[in-house]
């Protein structure tokens, strides 16, 4: 049996360190030297492993750096643009999206290369396509009226995995929100994946090896765990889109509502990365926010024109100083249009009084550190809202 003497207070007793129930017997009272001596070897041992701790975070750190440097273009180890999110993502006062602009020509091609492409039309038809396009795609415009900077596409969330499969052959990612929440471990309960301590002997292994145990390790460790789907950004036949998940939700009280989420990419010399966040809109399912329409010879979803009209009065409303010439100019042929369009006053008035509800938005700010925090709607609002906008 392993015997040792522990101090509690001024007294002395003698236990077993290796067994839970290990306290054997009280010996005595310590003396003030006893006492004294026993404290000063137990700070110093403190001391020793913080220390020694420091040290081992330090060699990771300068270790983990070094695997980087080496292996930042190799997209085994780093997949996603390039391989190098660092130079796609860290240009001195640029977007972290490039900003494009395509003719509604240009609009049309893709709308057509899609709708015609090798995907399920059981994919196609759970699309909803939304956005400043729509109704110019809507009227079969055959003007050129004004550029365009993307195509956004709503999906509800179940599909999303189905959409990353068929579109894969035709895809190059910007960014997919699902790689940020596997760095910082969201899953969908909020909560994050603890990644297992393993010890590492640099005489008995390279960095690499370690890593690469480490990373099976925590492969399974997380194999259980599904992640948040925030949606992704992209190049799709040379156009930039968006595609962010919906899904319906009911509230304690009853209460029903349609949640969108979404992210943003920060600029580099801001606090925060990237910030995935969770709109609602009160009142409605996924159901009732499109319509189905004829667009390049093919049934589709697309939000309905009195969400568009709300959500671009809303957003001069909110001083969304940015994209308001755009939205003015938008709102000006929508009313021009609204008898092929069919516009519903009622329905325009119910989505402004819903769209979007800040007050119940849910936002986690990721740092450049990958640290995670919560957000309020407010600080949320006011960084979507801001003419010096994020991507």
């Amino acid at each position: 049996m392993d015997i040792s003497v522990g101090l509690c207070g001024d007294v002395l007793f003698i236990y077993n360190a290796y067994d839970d129930d290990g306290f054997l017997n009280i010996c005595r009272k310590a003396t003030p030297e006893e006492v004294q001596l026993l404290n000063s070897y137990v700070e110093k041992k403190h001391k020793e492993y913080r220390e020694r701790f420091a040290e081992e975070r330090r060699r990771r750190e300068e270790a983990r750096i070094r695997c980087y440097e080496e292996n930042k273009n190799n997209p085994e180890m780093y997949p996603g643009v390039a391989g190098n999110y660092k130079q796609t993502l860290y240009i001195k006062g640029a977007k972290a999206v490039p900003e494009k602009e395509y003719s509604l020509g240009q609009i049309k091609e893709f709308f057509e290369t899609l709708l015609n492409c090798n995907i399920s039309e059981e994919l196609k038809k759970n699309m909803i396509f939304y956005g400043g396009t729509i109704p110019y795609l809507m009227c079969d415009e055959k003007q050129e009226v004004r550029k365009f900077g993307d195509v956004d596409i709503f999906l509800p969330v179940w599909w999303m995995d189905r959409l990353r499969i068929e579109l894969g052959p035709y895809i190059k990612y910007v960014y997919d929100s699902m790689t940020l929440t596997k760095v910082a471990k969201l899953t969908v309960k909020g909560k994050k994946v603890q990644a297992p301590w393993l010890d590492w002997d640099e005489e008995v292994e390279s960095y690499n090896e370690f890593n690469a145990r480490l990373r099976e390790a925590e492969r399974r460790a997380e194999e259980k765990s599904k992640y948040q789907d925030y949606g992704f950004k992209a190049v799709l036949f040379g156009i930039n889109i968006s595609v962010f998940p919906l899904y319906d939700w009911t509230f304690d009280d009853g209460t029903i509502g349609v949640c969108a989420k979404s992210f943003k990419i920060g600029k580099e010399e801001g606090a925060w990365k990237f910030l995935l966040n969770t709109v609602v809109s009160k009142g409605i399912t996924i159901s009732d926010f499109y319509d189905e329409v004829l667009i390049c010879g093919h049934v589709i979803h697309v939000a309905k024109p009195e969400y568009t009209i709300a959500s671009k009065k809303n957003a001069i409303r909110f001083g969304y100083l940015l994209r308001r010439e755009t939205d003015e100019a938008d709102l000006k042929y929508i009313i021009e249009h609204s008898d092929i369009l069919g516009i519903d006053e009622e329905k325009v008035r119910f989505f402004m009084d819903n769209i979007p509800d800040y007050g119940v938005s849910h936002v986690f700010r990721i740092s450049r550190s990958f640290d995670v925090s919560t957000w309020t709607p407010d600080q949320y609002k006011y960084v979507a809202m801001s003419s010096d906008k994020p991507s």
